[in-house]
């Protein structure tokens, strides 16, 4: 049987990196590159058509990785994580728990912010911190609880998302705003780390590849675009942004969908285990 974890490390790490070049890019481009009279770059910058290009490189590394893997080539619980999920995952912890700090010491200065609402940030934002700091300090195998118990930071996403934009109180150049959106950042890139799930079987595999890929390309023109928002360079207006926030999560949410039915499909049918040295298990004891 064919070793193909150097070849899913190379995939995974390179979707990673660029993932980050092209944020930085991109980000670089609108500070310095943008015009505001015509609404776009100046014709003479070359950052955002690096930027782009970049953007495809990375999406047609998940494709070849989805073309020339084979299909069950290494069960989904089999593979530890990592320790750039570990990182994504500390930074997601920090994120929440200091919104839900910051949610609680202003609590009693917002009269006009809903109180149940605030309350559910702080409940779900104390439910995600936790999930978030299991994956950064153990290296046990992701299970079909695990994945299930990710629901939790998506809601509280979804919540928290909607009470900072819809509450007029809360500044768009707040800081806690800005670690916020940090972390939301890095569940992104905790999406992109899962490329390695995408060895399962048939249409779910298929499926699942496609939303990283949309999820990654949202994630490298949105948060740019956030950013300026909040650097008041400009201002979104309730629609837009809302609408980048309900693709951002849906995308997200039916990647996880779709990655629990992977797992409830693997749990259900009995896989042989492979011996010795083509143990896929024993191959990734030392993941990086």
């Amino acid at each position: 049987m064919t070793d193909y974890t150097g070849k899913i490390k190379i995939y995974v790490y390179s979707s990673l990196i660029l993932s980050l070049i092209c944020t930085l890019l991109y980000c670089t481009s609108y500070l310095f590159f943008y015009e505001a009279d015509i609404g776009y770059f100046k014709s003479s910058a070359l950052l955002p058509v690096i930027s782009g290009a970049l953007t495809v490189t990375s999406v047609v590394f998940m494709l070849t990785a989805f073309i020339t893997i084979p299909k069950g080539t290494l069960p989904a619980a089999a593979v530890t994580y990592g320790r750039p999920s570990k990182l994504a995952a500390s930074v997601c912890a920090a994120g929440f728990l200091g919104y839900a700090a910051f949610r609680l010491l202003s609590l009693q200065n917002e009269p006009t912010a809903s109180p149940p609402l605030t309350l559910s940030c702080i409940i779900l934002s104390a439910l995600s911190a936790p999930f978030f700091l299991i994956i950064a300090f153990r290296s046990n195998n992701a299970g079909g609880g695990r994945v299930f118990a990710g629901f939790f930071p998506i809601f509280w996403v979804a919540v928290a998302m909607s009470e900072s934009y819809t509450n007029k109180l809360v500044a768009m150049n707040n800081p806690v705003k800005v670690s916020f959106l940090m972390a939301a950042l890095a569940v992104m890139l905790f999406m992109l780390y899962e490329l390695r799930y995408l060895l399962g079987r048939g249409m779910p595999r298929a499926f699942l590849v496609f939303t990283l890929a949309g999820i990654h390309v949202l994630a490298v023109f949105a948060v740019p675009t956030l950013l300026l928002a909040i650097a008041q360079i400009y201002k979104l207006t309730d629609i837009s942004a809302g609408a980048v926030v309900c693709l951002l999560l849906g995308l997200y949410i039916a990647a996880r969908l779709r990655e629990f039915y992977i797992f409830l499909m693997g749990h259900t049918q009995e896989v042989p285990e492979p011996s010795g040295a083509e143990n896929p298990a024993e191959s990734l004891s030392e993941d990086v």
